[in-house]
């Protein structure tokens, strides 16, 4: 935006969308969304999907959240979507006032509109990667020497392996972890920036084993069961979102034994779960839709910005609908 004089922008709307990105200061998505608003004071406010971070976990990083602030921005936004329940109560406890729906992670839409029955078979995606550090228990080092270790018991247990990555640095650990496992015959997905690609390579696994967030949400769009390495808040947020918490082993309490167990109830009710995930995902896309709609009648709306619009509950079986008054 800093290429571009003001003049040549007038931008309808100022949209924080996706990712954990209510967090930390100034110094990132905070003071980023308050200039932009600062020099475009007509333009709508939206948040659409976004997750508020763990503001207790990321301080044991060392990473301070202005909560103010952020309840300052957010109170001034015309529509105000956030990914989950964990988000939203969040955002109520650092004293916001203002309705927030609930609309998934936005990365749902990719669901599958139908489910494809997966037949008797070996086929495991593995996925773990780099964060910084700033994970449950801080130990990367640990779950190096895990994926390792877990790549043999899975070889061992007559599974096919693919690695798949979700960026460079995922790509990089996994392939280390290979290295270390000296487990011959691991495949490693190497398209892994291709979302099709990615989407029907997860599609062919029959279990997924995944950390990043959205290497299991890509593999529940498909309707492959998964475990979730929890490695943040996040990540149980999403999983109680499509009742899936009963297939979580965090990285602060890793443990082999416990990742093939939940491996081999997945593997057992194979349509069940498949079943369970098209529901939770069918009502997740149907919220993200009935969001998407408020947002383009607001934005195409004659007149410019007008008081933000109040949300309410409009009932629903997912008892997350909401609706513009």
């Amino acid at each position: 935006m800093s290429q571009f004089p003001p003049s040549w922008l007038s931008p309808r709307a100022i949209v924080l969308g996706g990712g954990t990105l209510i967090k930390k200061d100034r110094s990132l998505y905070l003071g980023r969304a308050e200039a932009l608003l600062a020099a475009f004071p007509h333009a709508m406010f939206i948040v659409f999907g976004s997750g508020v971070a763990d503001d207790a976990l990321w301080e044991q990083f060392g990473y301070w959240t202005d909560r103010e602030a952020w309840v300052r921005l957010l109170e001034s936004s015309d529509l105000l979507f956030v990914r989950g329940r964990v988000s939203r109560d969040r955002l109520r406890t650092w004293g916001l006032r203002q309705p927030v729906g609930v609309i998934g992670d936005p990365a749902v839409w990719l669901a599958q509109n139908a489910v494809r029955p997966k037949g008797v078979g070996n086929r495991i995606g593995v996925n773990l990667g780099p964060s910084s550090g700033k994970i449950y228990g801080g130990d990367e080092s640990g779950l190096l020497r895990f994926g390792a270790q877990l790549l043999c018991n899975l070889a061992s247990a007559g599974w096919r392996i693919t690695l798949i990555p979700t960026n460079v640095d995922d790509w990089r650990f996994l392939r280390r972890c290979a290295e270390m496992s000296e487990v011959p015959g691991v495949r490693l997905h190497a398209a892994y920036l291709d979302v099709k690609a990615t989407l029907a390579e997860l599609k062919q696994q029959h279990v997924m084993i995944g950390q990043k967030l959205h290497s299991v949400i890509l593999a529940h769009c498909v309707y492959t069961p998964s475990v979730m390495i929890a490695y943040r808040t996040k990540c149980l947020e999403y999983m109680d979102s499509v009742g899936q918490l009963d297939c979580v082993c965090r990285t602060d309490a890793l443990s082999i034994e416990a990742v093939l167990d939940i491996v081999g109830r997945l593997r057992a009710d194979m349509r069940c779960r498949q079943l369970q995930l098209w529901r939770a995902l069918s009502v997740w896309k149907a919220e993200l839709r009935k969001a998407a709609d408020l947002v383009t009648a607001a934005t195409l709306r004659p007149g410019g910005r007008q008081r933000p619009a109040r949300l309410a509950r409009s009932g629903g079986e997912s008892g997350k609908h909401f609706a513009a008054r």
